[in-house]
């Protein structure tokens, strides 16, 4: 799949790095906002990424000024036409996330991919408030998405091979590190490891075989993923 232009509609911290990663990345890319405070939290998060990066010397002001360029923030969701590949990162709330795929379903032809960040809402879910379910998957990126490579890439029970197929396409090209799930289920895989890790560190400070500062050292420092949006 050759991939032209990318098209994000949320601008929380996810989407907005997830920016950072497209356009740093050379991908022209389509930010549809629903507000001016969404607009400008967008490029204050994408500047402070492209900021830090800088500071560890891993781009420069050319890179930053060529980045930007790339970068179109709309209130339009007619912009987002020609857009190959639409990244859903806006909350978990399944009204909002229906009123973004009827928005998206009207302007984008059938053959566009839409992939939702949610980590918390089932592909499954997902795919009965759009109009043409083979096309709508899940990519659970983690925080910062721009710098931690892992996303889950989650299909529904509706989702065509093609659609999966180009979604992991177009996420390796943003080098992303891809986990295809054979199976649509609730929390997908690192959620679901990470609060049997949570549920266990409970039962350990309940038995008194370590304290709250003990297990924190250890997460710390073996954590297997933090998805920090997930427990706002």
């Amino acid at each position: 799949m050759k991939t032209e232009m990318i098209g994000i509609v949320g601008t929380g911290n996810i989407g907005a790095c997830m920016v950072t990663l497209s356009i740093g990345n050379g991908l022209r890319t389509i930010v549809v906002v629903h507000s001016e405070q969404g607009k400008q939290r967008c490029m204050k998060i994408v500047e402070e990424n492209f900021a830090d990066l800088k500071a560890y010397g891993l781009v420069t002001d050319e890179n930053i000024e060529a980045a930007m360029k790339l970068l179109k923030i709309t209130f339009n969701y007619e912009e987002l036409q020609m857009a190959d590949f639409i990244l859903e990162a806006t909350s978990e709330n399944l009204k909002v996330k229906k009123e973004v795929y009827e928005n998206i379903e009207r302007v984008c032809s059938d053959d566009t991919i839409i992939a939702s960040s949610t980590s918390s809402i089932t592909a499954d879910e997902l795919a009965g408030l759009a109009r043409v379910k083979e096309r709508l998957v899940a990519a659970h990126p983690f925080q910062p998405a721009h710098l931690l490579p892992l996303v889950e890439l989650v299909g529904s029970k509706f989702s065509s091979e093609k659609a999966i197929e180009k979604a992991g396409e177009v996420l390796e090209k943003l080098k992303r590190k891809v986990v295809t799930l054979h199976k649509d289920i609730p929390g997908f895989i690192v959620n679901r490891l990470a609060q049997a890790m949570f549920r266990e560190s409970l039962y350990m400070i309940e038995q008194g075989a370590a304290t709250v500062a003990d297990i924190g050292s250890f997460s710390g420092d073996y954590c297997i993923g933090n998805d920090a949006d997930h427990y706002q």
